[in-house]
């Protein structure tokens, strides 16, 4: 990775947040002018939630939050950092011990727990594919929502975990801790679904009968 590689990924990194932003802001004027959509399929307006006040005091109750990340980076833009990263980067000599940002620790660490290198591409590649089936979840029907919660929550604790892995060295006991949790993300996924698609399945039928 030559001077040019690097700084065309500092502007790309400088750019995406303010592109971000302007989709945000479209994203509001549309929400705004022709409402969100829902499931039960609801057109009038008197029947609809306004966006102003209730979604703008709920937005606006999250602001001192996503400030105080705002501070924190200000006032300590190194504290999340990892020391090899101010390193300069020689094409010669790789680090011995790599870390990606935290937001790609968990995939990372599904890579590293597949000891084939293409299993474990395939394997990071699906880790964050089966993530666009999550918001197909829209509604699980009262009779499994328990069951549901406890799945979310138990995928949740995985993903922190997998953060947490992504970034210790490649020795025992990590690797097979990343093994079992690696196993444990996929067959929570695949348990979220199959019980949306049985509780969808049984409403269905029911309705039916």
């Amino acid at each position: 990775m030559n001077k040019s590689t690097l700084k065309f990924l500092f502007v790309l990194h400088f750019l995406i947040p303010y592109i971000l932003l302007l989709l945000v802001v479209v994203h509001l004027v549309f929400l705004h002018e022709t409402g969100s959509s829902n499931e039960i399929e609801m057109h009038s307006r008197c029947e609809k939630v306004g966006f102003i006040p209730y979604y703008l005091v709920k937005d606006v109750m999250n602001i001192p939050v996503f400030m105080g990340f705002v501070v924190l980076i200000l006032l300590y833009p190194f504290e999340l950092g990892e020391n090899e990263m101010f390193i300069e980067a020689n094409e010669i000599v790789s680090p011995l011990h790599i870390v990606p940002e935290w937001y790609f620790l968990f995939a990372y660490a599904i890579l590293r727990a597949v000891p084939n290198k293409r299993a474990g591409v395939v394997a990071i590649v699906a880790s964050i594919l089966v993530l666009l089936l999550l918001p197909i979840v829209t509604y699980i029907y009262p009779v499994s929502e328990v069951v549901n919660r406890t799945l979310i929550a138990l995928f949740v604790m995985v993903c922190v975990l997998l953060r947490w892995l992504g970034q210790c060295p490649v020795e025992f006991p990590y690797v097979s801790i990343r093994l079992i949790l690696t196993l444990c993300y996929f067959i929570l996924i695949g348990l979220i679904m199959a019980l949306w698609v049985l509780t969808n399945l049984l409403h269905y039928v029911g309705e039916e009968d």
